[in-house]
């Protein structure tokens, strides 16, 4: 879908810019499409918190997204 949508996106600037029909060109594009980063959190209790500690909390969460791609909470 994004793809199409990155697709969609060049040739309409293609277009806008006048390139008509009797021109050629050739683009190699190249995209990562991801999943995004969803967090659902239940009960979170962080408790009080200090700025520049370190804290633990209760509760249940559940993180899904693209494997091997970094978050920091």
């Amino acid at each position: 879908m994004k793809k199409l949508l990155i697709l969609l996106s060049l040739t309409t600037t293609m277009t806008a810019f006048g390139v008509t029909s009797n021109d050629q060109a050739t683009m190699n594009i190249k995209a990562t499409v991801i999943k995004p980063l969803t967090i659902i959190a239940k009960n979170m209790e962080f408790g009080t918190v200090i700025q520049g500690t370190k804290t633990t909390a209760t509760g249940q969460y559940t993180i899904d997204g693209e494997p091997g791609e970094k978050f920091e909470v």
